[in-house]
């Protein structure tokens, strides 16, 4: 992500320019869901939860200050707090399309296979990563999902860049063992 442009988009928005929202909305959008699912680990609810952010993002940009953290340190933190909120609300989980029932639909498509294996993937990958601490899920997604850089993560964590470093390094070690076992 270029933080140069979202920060001058950001700058707009707090002006009340829904176009310069609405194209961070489509810069970051994807980051943003990205993270909310591996924290979940479920489509629907990850939608909600994206949404809710991009919502209170709209709701707060007037407030947004451009300091020596950058624009999606801000965001990621908002969708944080939105996942929180998520699991605090102990929303009952919403029932999907069985993945069999996809399957059965599809069968006769080569990309729908490519697709439900991507989909199972992720799934168990997000099932792993549930596994690890709030703090290494939390790195794992701003880092790899999101797309964050080692300083914008420190940032958003609050913490300095060594500590991340390590909290990573612990987290894909423990994600390395699950998946050997």
């Amino acid at each position: 992500m270029d933080q140069q442009v979202l920060a001058k988009l950001a700058n707009e928005a707090r002006q009340r320019d829904v176009e310069a929202f609405g194209r961070i909305y489509d810069i970051c959008v994807g980051s943003v869901y990205l993270y909310a699912f591996y924290r979940i680990g479920n489509r629907l609810d990850a939608e909600d939860v994206t949404e809710e952010t991009f919502l209170r993002a709209f709701r707060s940009i007037g407030r947004y200050e451009q300091r020596e953290n950058p624009f999606t340190a801000w965001l990621f933190t908002i969708g944080r707090a939105a996942v929180a909120d998520f699991y605090r609300k102990k929303q009952p989980r919403r029932t999907e399309t069985g993945l069999e029932a996809e399957a059965l639909e599809s069968m006769s498509d080569p990309r729908a296979h490519m697709e439900l294996a991507a989909g199972l993937y992720a799934e168990d990958l997000a099932g792993l990563i549930k596994r690890l601490s709030s703090d290494q899920q939390n790195v794992i997604a701003l880092r790899f999902l999101a797309g964050l850089k080692l300083s914008e993560t420190a940032a958003m964590l609050g913490k300095n860049e060594n500590a991340v470093k390590a909290l990573q390094h612990r987290a894909l070690e423990a994600l390395r063992k699950m998946m050997e076992t």
